[in-house]
Formats: structure tokens, C-alpha cells, sequence
């Protein structure tokens, strides 16, 4: 069996760094959370909830990727994240 990517997640999965799936799967996290909690509607988190040490660097090489959003937290009104589907994806 080849250890070559077969499709575009498993690219993707060749290319997060320890880092930035860490990140990938706190945001996943918090996504989750926050959806459960106020009923299942989609809100953004902020960065002080994802994690010490994942910065916005971090968080920019993912929207890039298409793996995150960035919104609106209705609560806080301000610039705030969101875990997409291929960001998921790129997790499995």
C-alpha cells in the first residue's frame, strides 16, 4: 500500500503540523460546545477559547486552507472563528 495521499483531506492531513491540528481540534471543540449549548445554532468562538498558543497566524493559514471561517460573534461583536466541513475532514 502507498503512503502517497489519496484524496484532497488526506493532503490535507499530510500538511497540518502538530500545531495547527491542535488548533484544528480545539476549535472543532469549541464549535461544538457553544453549538449544543445555545440549541444547535452556529456560533463563532473566540480566540481566547480555542487555546493558549494558537495564535492568529495559526488561525490565517487555515482560513486560507478553507478550513475555518471567520464571523461575528453575535454575543461579543466582534472577529471570531468557526470550524468549516473540510476543516473536519482534515481531523479524520
Amino acid at each position: 500500500m502507498s503512503d502517497q495521499p489519496k484524496t484532497e483531506s488526506d493532503v490535507l492531513r499530510y500538511q497540518l503540523t502538530p500545531r495547527m491540528r491542535a488548533a484544528l481540534e480545539r476549535l472543532r471543540y469549541e464549535c461544538d460546545y457553544e453549538d449544543d449549548r445555545v440549541g444547535d445554532e452556529k456560533n463563532y468562538v473566540t480566540i481566547g477559547q480555542i487555546a493558549p498558543g494558537i495564535g492568529v497566524k495559526t488561525l490565517s493559514d487555515h482560513k486560507e486552507r478553507g478550513l475555518i471561517e471567520v464571523g461575528i460573534n453575535r454575543w461579543h461583536n466582534c472577529e471570531e472563528y468557526r470550524i468549516m466541513t473540510a476543516g473536519r475532514e482534515a481531523l479524520w
